[in-house]
């Protein structure tokens, strides 16, 4: 349960993130390239807090 937690606040991590970086004049592609490492760095923080949890 806490894994679809983190992928939940990933995908909208990456979503602000892909939608703050096409807002800021970024082209869509560029803007992907933001959000694929938003969702990363997001994700893997909540794989190392399950870690601990566990």
């Amino acid at each position: 349960m806490f894994l679809l937690l983190g992928v939940s606040v990933s995908l909208n991590a990456a979503l602000i993130a892909g939608i703050l970086a096409r807002l800021s004049g970024s082209t869509a592609p560029r803007s992907a390239l933001v959000a694929g490492p938003a969702f990363i760095a997001v994700f893997s923080l909540f794989i190392a807090a399950w870690g601990n949890l566990t």
